[in-house]
């Protein structure tokens, strides 16, 4: 229940900042647009070392043969131009734990990444915008947190709820 009121509060937070944005107030740069609180979608955001990261899910709610579409946005708020050396191409994660806390499932299972030494580059108001789906056959139904992050900021996680109905 804490996690959903700071999700709306959150949302509120970013609905008020764009308003002024709109309103001339700042050049707030390329910004995804989010579902209104309450309509269908899970937000999360954590805002750490001039970046900020929002997580978003649509639906946050669906049966084990749905797809939950996840959304992670990686802007630099700092008004700085910062590199990020990765260790190999992939650039993001996203993983969904279950109500014990273990996880359920990784996007990158499975995968392989060119073993090369990668550079990404965030001009000041850069946004990075990655996308994946869940589909969740096998998995039993209840409360799960799902983590969004992008390799640069690994201490950077935001999480947000979903759940899976019969």
């Amino acid at each position: 229940m804490k996690l959903r009121r700071f999700s709306i509060v959150l949302s509120l937070i970013a609905v008020c900042t764009l308003a002024l944005f709109a309103a001339g107030g700042c050049d707030a740069g390329p910004v995804e647009s989010h579902p209104p609180p309450g309509v269908g979608g899970a937000t999360g955001a954590l805002k750490v070392h001039g970046f900020e990261e929002i997580l978003r899910s649509n639906p946050s709610s669906a049966n084990a043969t749905n797809t939950f579409s996840l959304t992670l946005n990686v802007r630099n708020l700092s008004g700085k131009a910062r590199s990020f050396t990765l260790p190999t191409a992939q650039a993001y994660e996203f993983s969904s734990f279950s109500p014990g806390g273990r996880e359920a499932w990784r996007w990158s299972k499975g995968m392989f990444f060119t073993q090369a030494v990668n550079e990404m580059k965030f001009e000041p108001g850069d946004s990075k915008v990655f996308k994946v789906a869940w589909t969740a056959p096998g998995v039993t139904q209840g409360r799960y947190e799902v983590e969004g992050y992008f390799i640069g900021l690994p201490d950077v996680r935001p999480r947000i709820a979903v759940k899976v109905t019969p």
